[in-house]
């Protein structure tokens, strides 16, 4: 008998070992895997992963969000059981267009913002009928407005600079820090030219002083 408990401890040990802890979560790349077993236990199907400096968003369809939020805060990675919190959700209209998805705002399961006191960081859930967009960032959180139909306006907060990019379901876009200017003449050639053109356009990421980026 004392054998048998002997044995499944053990095996308890090593099966929350072979999960990643909170203090190993440091960035996108360490929580992916989490994010994903998390989705698929939930239902997700057609999984598609987008990624790029401090950002990854997460393409779905069929997914359980109740079951999403439940698991986050229950996860041997979550920092907090505040985790997978829901803070918001409304519906945000097309800037350029009648179109609208429901955008939800819950607490991240391992990026933290603030100083002594650390608090989860925000990421978004875009719902557009069947297709759900799961939006992360590496640092303070993320916020994400709606452009027109299946483009967004996606900004990474981070601790002096803010990143900014347009999102098409396919392809990102680095905006410049001269957001309102720029962020107009983006969508004004974007009418005219295929958006994967204008993305190959692009050199490098823009970094934006936090002062620099009005809050969408």
């Amino acid at each position: 008998m004392k054998q048998l408990i002997l044995t499944l401890l053990t095996f308890t040990v090593l099966l929350r070992g072979a999960e990643v802890s909170a203090g190993e979560i440091r960035n996108l790349e360490e929580a992916k895997p989490a994010y994903e077993n998390i989705l698929k236990f939930c239902g997700a199907t057609s999984l598609r992963f987008h990624k790029d400096f401090g950002i990854l968003i997460i393409i779905t369809r069929k997914i359980d969000l109740s079951c999403f939020h439940k698991r986050l805060s229950v996860h041997v990675s979550a920092r907090t059981a505040l985790a997978g919190k829901i803070v918001d959700s409304q519906i945000v209209r097309g800037a350029w267009d009648n179109s609208k998805v429901k955008l939800i705002t819950y607490l991240s399961l391992f990026a933290e913002r603030g100083g002594e006191r650390r608090v989860p960081s925000h990421e978004n859930i875009i719902v557009d009928k069947d297709t759900f967009y799961f939006v992360l960032g590496n640092w303070s959180g993320v916020s994400t407005k709606l452009v027109k139909n299946n483009i967004f306006h996606i900004i990474i907060d981070g601790s002096h600079y803010d990143q900014n990019y347009l999102f098409n379901n396919t392809f990102f876009y680095t905006l410049s820090c001269n957001i309102t200017f720029w962020f107009e003449i983006n969508i004004f050639f974007m009418m005219f030219v295929n958006f994967k053109v204008i993305i190959k356009s692009s050199s490098s990421t823009q970094y934006c002083k936090r002062n620099d980026v009005p809050r969408p």
